[in-house]
């Protein structure tokens, strides 16, 4: 059966776009969702993409899991540097004219910057923000809607809070 002329052209556009929407969708994986820099992998100009991901849903979805799985990865990593990470590594030494090889664990202190940022942008609510400013307002509108028993509750966490954060700074700052 021939089929007209136009129902061709569609066809061949429609396999033609989902190229280069697999194109882009696997530049975007590898670029950890910069657009910019998966255009340039797969050839095509941003207007396409926008285009790409303002008229097919499928597309969206799967652009927004992939920017999901990047954030979490981020996260992760951010976590990593929190905890402090253990690597282990070998040391080489000679004794009585033999090479020694010494398994060994380092621990690695956590990242002050890193605690610094996780605070501020996930420990809001407890008052961890940047300015002073900010602080007092957060609090304020945080005690109004508390009772008193909630308010001494929170303050004994802030205390605690405090003291565990003093305990791991003066680890990291004796290392």
């Amino acid at each position: 059966m021939d089929y007209p002329s136009f129902i061709i052209k569609m066809y061949k556009n429609a396999t033609k776009s989902n190229t280069y929407k697999k194109a882009l969708l696997k530049a975007l994986e590898k670029s950890m969702g910069n657009v910019s820099e998966a255009c340039k992998m797969a050839g095509l100009n941003r207007t396409t993409y926008y285009r790409y991901y303002k008229e097919d849903p499928n597309f969206k979805a799967t652009v927004d899991d992939i920017a999901e799985e990047n954030l979490d990865f981020a996260e992760g990593q951010l976590l990593k540097l929190i905890k402090g990470v253990e690597i282990e590594t070998t040391i080489f030494f000679m004794y009585k004219g033999e090479v020694i090889a010494q398994p060994v664990i380092k621990k690695h202190i956590p990242d002050k910057t890193a605690i610094i940022f996780y605070l501020k942008t996930k420990g809001k609510k407890r008052g961890y923000v940047e300015s002073q400013e900010n602080i007092k307002d957060t609090k304020a509108d945080l005690f109004e809607r508390m009772t008193e028993e909630e308010i001494d509750t929170y303050l004994a966490e802030l205390e605690a809070e405090e003291a565990r954060l003093q305990v791991l700074t003066t680890t990291m700052d004796e290392n």
